[in-house]
């Protein structure tokens, strides 16, 4: 009799299971500042950029949305949700939530993606439309449904990784995606870099 190698099917597709990879990748190049990382998913990476403004950088929230403009609301928003996938990511292979942890993954991800999406927040690499939006209805109620959950367990946890230094990450993330050109700028921003033949 043959032995049946691995343990229980996964219920998620492979496309799925390689988007929860991928969010778990990111997850730790934001985390650890992962140079090799870094460079498969810059998204989520800020390495050991010199802050964008002199030596200012907001180091609470309120300041970090004074600082933002009209990406006030987006920043908080990606701010809360990269703590939350953190906090998420250090449970494994713990869950907070009746689901497994890689689909609270799954869900956490596409949510806060589409999240990004809705409050125009930019994406280092463009704003593309999010995965959620390439999912069954089903999958994308369920999505929506398990995040909530997720960050109603990290806010009950008391919200860890909103520190100073995750605000000042942040706010580098949007100014470096200003200077790229992924955003547009505004007064008291960064200037986006001008173009040259090479990348335009």
């Amino acid at each position: 009799m043959t032995k049946k190698r691995g343990g229980p099917k996964s219920p998620l597709t492979p496309k799925q299971r390689k988007i929860v990879a991928s969010a778990r990748a990111s997850r730790i190049a934001a985390e650890t500042d992962n140079p090799e990382l870094a460079a498969k998913f810059p998204s989520d990476y800020v390495g050991n950029v010199p802050p964008p403004l002199g030596d200012f950088e907001p180091g609470v929230i309120e300041a970090l949305q004074d600082r933002s403009g009209p990406y006030a609301e987006g920043i908080t928003a990606y701010l809360e949700w990269g703590a939350t996938r953190i906090w998420l990511g250090r449970l494994w292979p713990k869950s907070p939530v009746a689901h497994t942890h890689d689909i609270a993954t799954l869900c956490t991800y596409l949510h806060s993606e589409a999240e990004r999406s809705r409050l125009n927040f930019p994406h280092h690499r463009g704003l593309d439309s999010p995965a959620l939006y390439d999912q069954p209805e089903n999958l994308r109620r369920e999505a929506v449904l398990t995040a909530n959950e997720v960050r109603a367990a990290w806010i009950a946890a008391g919200r860890p990784g909103i520190t100073k230094e995750w605000c000042k990450r942040s706010y580098r993330y949007l100014q470096n995606c200003i200077r790229d050109g992924h955003a547009k700028p505004y007064p008291g921003s960064v200037d986006p870099q001008p173009k040259t033949k090479e990348t335009i």
